[in-house]
């Protein structure tokens, strides 16, 4: 069980390195405006998708139990984009005021 732990927690890390290569990208196109933001999103999403299969694919190559380090990528991938998401609001909220 503490392997399988460790394995989610290799796989949060993975999620949430993920989650800021997506800010990243978000906001990069929103300092672009206009359709930049719109097509951000295909490439977020094929990144989210592409994150969750390579951890399936590893995992399941290993022999390893898939269920743990799928949740630990999947919260990798979720907590931190929310995070960000406040983060980024305030700041064009701001920004919009002045």
């Amino acid at each position: 069980m503490s392997k399988e732990i460790i394995f989610a927690v290799l796989a949060l890390f993975i999620g949430t390195a993920v989650s800021c290569i997506n800010t990243w990208i978000t906001a990069g196109a929103l300092k672009k405006g206009g359709s930049a933001a719109a097509a951000s999103s295909l490439i977020r999403s094929a990144l989210n998708i592409g994150c969750l299969t390579a951890v399936f694919f590893i995992f399941k190559g290993m022999g390893r139990g898939i269920v743990w380090p799928l949740l630990g990528c999947a919260l990798g991938l979720t907590v931190p984009s929310v995070l960000f998401a406040f983060a980024l609001s305030k700041k064009m909220k701001g920004e919009n005021k002045k």
